[in-house]
């Protein structure tokens, strides 16, 4: 750490001794000794303090473009590094004009935002479906900020942003559909076994029933009622979990669908699941208690430290996809 630390503090002198040495050269050299293709590559890797930096030393900097004609806003853009992009959108006056500057295609920022995000940044997230919701966050971001005509703004290929994000995102869209219904096929599954046990369990109580007056015999037990609630309980989640799985089954796979509509669905699906399981494994003890409480009273305590694997093995492999989904869905933005 503390190497760490020190080859960070002699890469900035560096960096601050260069930054001054290139200040008081003409602006036409810059080309030639690579100051240009340092700020492409800073924006390339995501590396903020180097753009800013050499941004300070000479503000004219921001206004480079390469050979294609891109800016580095637009090059953000393509390349989905949003920490760069929210530190050139902090540029007050600056970045309206920066925003405006297309390519030699004729693509604006907005085109920019539309085209499919290489795969180095596609990888951070996993699945195809999540992959689609994080382009469209960025699209729906960059959307919000540019200027109006741009939006209808045609390329040289005669498309309007939507026009090339529908046309770019096609195969992306299939990938996230075939994600989302295998996931929910999986899931409904586990869930309908679920509704089938508990549904039938409601009706052959532990204990049985009082041949009387058709009461349960353990009525008036702390387990039983224990029993009766988690059954109750496992029940509706499970049904409610079938039912989110059967709309994702069902949808229309929209692009704006894989925005909020379809991660909603899988979200409250995963959870129902979930809940639906612990609650099981509790109206099993409960069960185990009621049924062998005069012979072995004690033998719901090991049963029931048992009865916590399947649970925690559903968290191991479900929960961190759950939370990630969650987190992309309800969590910060994408700047």
């Amino acid at each position: 750490m503390h190497d760490q630390k020190l080859r960070h503090m002699q890469a900035n002198g560096l960096l601050n001794i260069i930054c001054q040495e290139t200040a008081a050269l003409d602006e036409s050299r810059f080309s030639d000794i690579g100051v240009y293709r340092a700020i492409f590559k800073a924006v390339r890797y995501g590396t903020v303090e180097l753009l800013s930096e050499i941004i300070k030393c000479n503000p004219n900097n921001i206004w480079c473009v390469d050979e294609d004609g891109l800016g580095i806003f637009l090059y953000a853009t393509l390349l989905r590094q949003e920490k760069i992009f929210s530190l050139l959108y902090q540029m007050d006056g600056k970045k309206n004009f920066l925003m405006l500057h297309p390519d030699k295609f004729g693509n604006n920022i907005l085109h920019g935002a539309a085209i499919l995000a290489p795969s180095s940044q596609l990888g951070r997230v996993s699945g195809a479906a999540l992959q689609m919701q994080r382009e469209l966050q960025w699209f729906k971001e960059v959307e919000n900020i540019v200027q109006p005509h741009q939006k209808v703004e045609l390329n040289k290929e005669k498309k309007t942003p939507r026009e090339l994000f529908t046309e770019q995102h096609k195969k992306l869209v299939e990938g996230g559909e075939r994600w989302m219904k295998d996931t929910a096929t999986a899931c409904s599954v586990v869930a309908a076994l679920i509704v089938t046990i508990m549904f039938a369990a409601a009706f052959t109580v532990p204990g049985g029933y009082n041949g009387d007056n058709g009461v349960p015999v353990c009525l008036h037990t702390n387990f039983f009622m224990v029993f009766i609630i988690s059954d109750a309980l496992s029940l509706f989640s499970s049904t409610t979990s079938v039912l989110m799985f059967l709309g994702i089954l069902t949808s229309r796979y929209r692009e704006e669908d894989f925005l909020k509509s379809l991660p909603a669905k899988l979200i409250i699906g995963l959870s129902g699941l979930f809940f639906s399981l612990a609650t099981m494994m509790i109206a099993f003890v409960a069960t185990l208690k009621i049924v062998l409480e005069e012979r072995l009273a004690w033998i719901y305590i090991p049963i029931g430290l048992i009865a916590v694997i399947p649970v925690t093995l559903f968290v191991c492999l479900q929960f961190p996809l759950l939370l990630e989904i969650f987190m992309s869905t309800y969590g910060p933005g994408v700047f």
